[in-house]
């Protein structure tokens, strides 16, 4: 299983957007996908062996790349 976190701008919503947060959402994702890896749950990740205690590593942006 691999997560994707928000990195793309908002989307419009009745033509406003909220503001786009630095760096995305990948705190959320690393949270999900830790809980996940702990419980068993074979997560593919973008880096080899994510800290547990960063945010970055554990999920992948939702951009084109």
């Amino acid at each position: 299983m691999a997560l994707l976190y928000q990195a793309l701008d908002p989307p419009l919503v009745d033509g406003a957007r909220k503001p786009a947060r630095e760096g995305g959402y990948a705190d959320s994702g690393a949270d999900i996908a830790c809980a996940l890896r702990s419980m068993g749950i074979d997560i593919v990740t973008p880096a080899a062996a994510p800290d547990p205690s960063e945010d970055r590593g554990w999920s992948w942006p939702d951009t084109p790349q």
